[in-house]
């Protein structure tokens, strides 16, 4: 979705809202260079156009003639291209596009050149699947050559792009292409961004290896992006085909939603009266009960008959435009909800947007992960709490208490193997222990009791019932030294 896009399939431009610039450079072989650079200029109703050139050059090449005799020439031979490229949205899930190319074709010092057209089709199959076609050629450039036209083949690539994660975090792509003169080729690729500025790739085909990054930054001008690419080939004929080689572009983009926000409302409140003047200037002209602010009851409705409607449709759409900036700034700060908030102005606005829907959806699911994360964050801070208590009543050596904290811990997090087996071990333990000491306690009451020590008695066999309330000797022991003890008093 940059100016590029006028290379790998024109319909892509239809989803700038930018204008961009993008340039490539890159030497695939030895004494040979490929450039291009193109702009792309999005525009409010007419669609979005680009231009662009790209040249390829290769220096000491040797010439046959006729006869297949090199002849001892040899010279720079050279081709250069020009494109102008229109796309725009077909449907709400359907793109499309096309390319005008002139090429200029020079062959030891004699030039020819040709026509043609590219078409290209994007199709939105859901929040997070693209489907792509693309035809190179499908009116084919003729260069004259001797006595003869060749034509440049026609190239066809299928392809198909799926976001991982949401936010285009992590994208798949895959491509199948054919031409007239090779076997289909499968080439995958992937794109990982972190930190919303680095963007790391990698992709393989049956013949090629590579990977690279992105580095994006704001500068005054806009948003600048750099960036590089390594490359290794299998396919080395000769050495004349190096095994690697490097490429390196840039990418600039800016204005459109810089210079719309500076004359838009500045909260919600303000779009709502904006909103609502206009709407009542368009009741007076139109007298259309169904014109309503957007978001108080319903969307907006207006035919295109007249030019107050047309200016209204310009509010409206700047309008989108505004609030879309704010709810990717939003989504990009981690501010979901407000994103989700900016969104839904936008759906107000536009009920078809689709870029509304995908981000609304990826901020749900953040949100709900979020909050997962912070349940657990909220489970281990109790369960490090308990952890402390255990150790509090280890030390001290009240062991009623510390096993029933192991059992808190247990019931908090039951799923957890390796807390578990040691919060069994601990309890196995501490059962022995309480089994131990409630019988050692036991006896040595009843040796008070037959000593006549009945309060010492009393003592030992609370603290036996302290440690296993269901001793029942025990209690009846107890009982019976209380009872005794209350006649010796009278």
């Amino acid at each position: 979705e940059d100016a590029s896009a006028i290379y790998w399939n024109p319909a892509g431009l239809s989803a700038l809202k930018y204008t961009d610039i993008s340039s490539f450079y890159t030497s695939p072989r030895r004494d040979t260079s490929y450039g291009f650079t193109g702009i792309a200029l999005p525009t409010k109703d007419s669609g979005n156009f680009g231009t662009g050139v790209a040249y390829l050059d290769t220096r000491d090449t040797r010439f046959i003639n006729e006869r297949y005799d090199t002849a001892g020439n040899s010279g720079v031979a050279s081709e250069f291209m020009a494109v102008f490229s229109y796309a725009r949205n077909v449907s709400r899930y359907w793109l499309g596009g096309a390319n005008v190319k002139f090429i200029r074709q020079s062959v030891y010092n004699k030039s020819e050149s040709g026509l043609g057209i590219d078409l290209g089709g994007i199709y939105n199959a859901g929040d997070r699947l693209k489907l792509g076609l693309n035809v190179r050629n499908i009116i084919q450039p003729a260069v004259r050559q001797k006595t003869r036209d060749t034509f440049y083949p026609v190239d066809i690539t299928l392809g198909c792009g799926y976001r991982l994660l949401p936010a285009d975090t992590w994208t798949l792509s895959l491509d199948v292409n054919k031409t007239p003169s090779r076997d289909v080729k499968f080439l995958i690729g992937n794109e990982f961004t972190l930190w919303k500025y680095l963007n790391l790739r990698a992709g393989f085909s049956d013949t090629d290896l590579n990977a690279g990054l992105g580095f994006r930054i704001y500068t005054p001008f806009g948003l600048l992006g750099i960036d590089y690419v390594y490359a290794r080939s299998n396919d080395a004929a000769s050495s004349v085909y190096p095994d690697t080689f490097h490429g390196a572009g840039f990418n600039l983009r800016f204005g459109e939603r810089m210079s719309v926000e500076a004359s838009l409302p500045e909260n919600e409140s303000e779009l709502y009266e904006v909103m609502r003047i206009a709407t009542e200037k368009m009741k007076k002209i139109r007298g259309d009960a169904e014109l309503l602010v957007p978001g108080i009851t319903q969307p907006f409705k207006a035919e295109k008959t007249d030019e107050p409607q047309q200016d209204m449709k310009d509010v409206i759409r700047e309008l989108i435009r505004k609030y879309s900036g704010m709810a990717h700034e939003s989504f990009n700060k981690g501010e979901f909800t407000e994103s989700i908030q900016h969104w839904k102005v936008v759906l107000n606005l536009d009920p078809e947007n689709i870029d509304a829907f995908s981000y609304i959806d990826a901020a749900n699911k953040n949100i709900e992960q979020l909050g997962k994360e912070k349940l657990v964050n909220i489970k281990q801070k109790k369960i490090d709490n308990l952890l402390n208590q255990a150790r509090y009543y280890e030390i001290k050596g009240e062991m009623r208490e510390e096993f029933n904290v192991w059992q808190n811990i247990l019931a908090l997090d039951p799923e957890n193997i390796e807390i578990k087996n040691k919060i069994r071990d601990k309890i196995s333990k501490l059962k022995t222990r309480i089994r131990e000491l409630t019988e050692t306690r036991y006896a040595e009451g009843l040796k008070k009791y037959q000593n006549g020590d009945l309060q010492g008695a009393i003592w030992e066999w609370e603290i036996v019932l302290k440690l296993n309330p269901a001793h029942l000797p025990a209690r009846n022991a107890m009982e019976k030294a209380k009872a005794e003890l209350a006649l010796k008093v009278r």
